[in-house]
């Protein structure tokens, strides 16, 4: 029976699976698959591709306004050569657009 044993014990490493065998090309492989500092530069030479354009680059406007303004006032003008000028709801517009 303790031969048995020691024979057992003996023969179980030899069948037993250890760690696979780990090449300087498979290391590097997994390390550069494995970086976070890789993916960071990949991401950004893509997000540099997507904003190589002209609207981007400031080439193209970027919005635009416009406002439309109307007012109705009363005019009461005295002129230096005495004349007057009295004008009930004188309208005014004003239209003004910025790109």
């Amino acid at each position: 029976m303790k031969k048995i044993l020691i024979v057992l014990l003996i023969m179980v490493p030899a069948f037993s699976i250890g760690q696979t065998l780990l090449t300087l090309k498979a290391a590097i492989d997994t390390t550069l698959r494995n970086s976070f500092d890789i993916r960071i530069a990949a991401n950004n030479v893509n997000i540099s591709k997507i904003n190589n354009n002209a609207g981007v680059a400031g080439a193209l406007p970027t919005g635009a306004s416009i406002a439309d303004n109307q007012s109705l006032t009363n005019v009461n003008q005295e002129l230096n050569s005495g004349t007057e000028i009295k004008k009930s709801n004188a309208a005014a517009n004003s239209l003004i657009l910025q790109v």
